[in-house]
């Protein structure tokens, strides 16, 4: 009898040991608030002037950026990959062949520089270029890449510039500041009374005299926007809105606010 009673506790406790096993692994298979859009890799692109003396002294581009190998059905990926590339090549790049691949574009970056060096006498600077991109939102209503631009070419200073790309994820299609469901002038209100605020600028004070270049001196907003943790970034690059000194401007919107 005892010996029964022994083979059931152990029964017991392999059945409960498996049930709670069960139950974890179902949980880490299907955690909660982890829906994604789209499914990539990183893909990352070196080229350095191989005449370089030091390390740290040298002529180099770098670029990091997503490359999308799955989304939903209502998306593209090869379309949004395409799209990525050519964002990443439209800015200090300058690319002026959109077809090229991005791995000759670095290397025609390089070749610049060489033939700019062999026509200054008194030595050049390093060129240097860092271009990141990101996918800072990734869920179902949006797909949202942000492309983060270090760059110096030469000149006083190098420069900063940010770029973003949006999709609707149920449409399939870009997605630009207009087309989000809101009331854009209570929008445009809401985002200068921000603008505002974070200047430390008076509701009524006169923007061209704090030292901005909006046209008519009336506060617009970018077409270039973001969207990140439940949140609208809005982007002004360096010169766009102010002088190089007075530096770029963001800008978040809580989307909970407008929607």
């Amino acid at each position: 009898m005892k010996s029964n009673y022994v083979i059931y506790i152990l029964i017991c406790t392999i059945y409960f040991s498996c049930a709670d096993n069960t139950r974890q692994n179902e949980t880490a298979r299907t955690p909660e608030n982890t829906f994604t859009s789209a499914v990539y890799k990183t893909i990352n692109i070196i080229e350095k002037d191989e005449d370089c003396e030091t390390e740290d002294f040298c002529t180099r581009i770098s670029i990091e950026l997503p490359q999308i190998t799955k989304c939903a059905k209502s998306l593209d990926n090869e379309k949004i990959n395409r799209d990525i590339r050519q964002l990443v090549a439209s800015g200090a790049l300058e690319a002026k062949d959109s077809q090229k691949n991005l791995e000759a574009i670095c290397i025609d970056f390089i070749r610049d520089y060489k033939s700019f060096e062999s026509k200054v006498s008194d030595g050049v600077v390093p060129w240097e270029l860092e271009i990141v991109a990101r996918i800072i939102t990734n869920d179902q209503r949006f797909i949202s890449v942000i492309v983060e631009e270090e760059s110096y070419l030469g000149g006083a200073h190098g420069n900063h510039q940010v770029k973003f790309l949006n999709y609707d994820v149920l449409s399939g299609k870009p997605l630009k500041l207009d087309e989000i469901p809101v009331d854009i002038e209570q929008f445009k209100k809401l985002a200068e009374q921000i603008f505002r605020e974070n200047k430390r600028i008076a509701p009524q004070a006169d923007l061209q005299q704090e030292g901005y270049t909006f046209d008519g001196n009336q506060f617009s907003l970018p077409e270039n926007f973001g969207i990140e943790n439940n949140h609208i970034i809005l982007y002004y690059n360096n010169y766009e809105i102010a002088p190089y000194s007075m530096g770029p401007t963001e800008l978040r919107i809580p989307l909970q606010s407008i929607i």
